[in-house]
């Protein structure tokens, strides 16, 4: 949790993360929603940061479901989620349904407050399967606006016509959402075992929120051996179970070879994961979402270093800092042009 909070309230020139990144070559469509989405998160994960009095904690995660509501009835309060819904098309809609799976965010931020663990593998991939439905999908949405907006009229000739046509695919999205949502509602005041229960009937997602998922998944690893030394186990233990690794050899670095090659492995699957979601992606999803794409690339180049280091600690080298800008200028300029590619 250490790294996600990190990687999420960080978002400037000096910290050189993947958000920045994204932020910074993000196309214009798509620089509203995702600087929106940042900040939301911010502020949500700023409700569990270390020293916060518990109370305190729980009342302002109790705001913030209530306000990802109110936004996805069209009527929210922060200047943070009005930018959001403006950013999908309409300040005044008494409807969002592309938000019906904003409260994810707080969702998991209540999980990491009752510091609860994965018992299987299922429960943490609907950890971030719910965490990529609330960052994701908005993006996704307010990105392809444009383009979605441009072909329907190109097609139908008359505005009204491609609102109209359009209607039946909001209507289903938002029945998606809410029906993953539900089996998610009382994370906010059950306990761990309860909260796993419901997680661990969550739904698959689309390519996009997969590759949501994996990013997520990513950050978790980054800052594993961190938050196992704090107590918190960001890793399914049935699978560290069935590897024979202890919970408590995670908390210092190097790893056990068994640690090892079980999160070794983890990392190739998610990398492969990444490749896998953004190899399908057209021209126009490309250059409408080239932020989203920088992103994942650079996510995808974390896994990397962390998979070639273990069982040590990736060391920072002298030129990573201007490698990763490299790489993701190059990202950018790829997606820019639909020739996107990781390597």
């Amino acid at each position: 949790m250490v790294q996600r909070v990190r990687a999420a309230v960080i978002v400037n020139p000096e910290s050189q993360s993947a958000r920045y990144f994204a932020l910074l070559y993000a196309a214009p469509a798509e620089r509203p929603a995702l600087e929106a989405l940042f900040g939301i998160e911010r502020e949500v994960l700023d409700s569990v940061r270390p020293g916060l009095d518990h109370h305190v904690a729980h009342s302002r995660l109790q705001w913030w479901r209530e306000e990802c509501e109110r936004a996805a009835r069209g009527g929210a309060a922060h200047p943070l989620t009005r930018t959001l819904i403006t950013a999908l098309g309409d300040s005044h809609a008494k409807s969002v349904p592309q938000l019906a799976g904003l409260c994810g965010i707080v969702d998991v931020a209540t999980w990491d407050l009752a510091t609860a663990t994965f018992e299987t593998r299922r429960e943490l991939d609907a950890y971030c399967q719910r965490w990529a439905v609330a960052m994701i999908e908005p993006l996704i949405a307010a990105a392809m606006r444009p383009a979605a907006a441009a072909g329907a009229q190109t097609a139908n000739h008359t505005p009204e016509s491609a609102a109209a046509d359009a209607a039946p695919s909001a209507s289903a999205k938002s029945t998606r959402q809410g029906s993953f949502g539900a089996r998610l509602d009382s994370i906010a005041s059950a306990e761990a075992a309860t909260s796993a229960t419901l997680l661990a009937s969550a739904e698959p997602t689309d390519g996009w929120q997969d590759l949501g998922a994996a990013i997520c998944e990513i950050e978790l690893l980054a800052g594993l051996a961190l938050d196992a030394h704090q107590g918190r186990i960001r890793f399914a233990l049935d699978e560290l179970e069935s590897a024979n690794v202890a919970t408590n050899s995670l908390a210092k670095l190097p790893w056990p070879e068994t640690a090892a090659a079980l999160i070794r492995g983890r990392l190739a699957f998610l990398r492969n994961k990444i490749e896998r979601n953004v190899s399908g992606s057209s021209r126009e999803q490309q250059q409408a979402l080239r932020g989203l794409l920088v992103w994942a690339a650079l996510s995808w180049r974390t896994a990397q270093r962390m998979e070639r280091a273990l069982p040590n600690r990736p060391q920072p080298g002298r030129f990573d800092g201007v490698n990763d800008a490299w790489f993701a200028w190059r990202i950018a300029r790829r997606a820019a042009v639909g020739r996107f590619r990781l390597n």
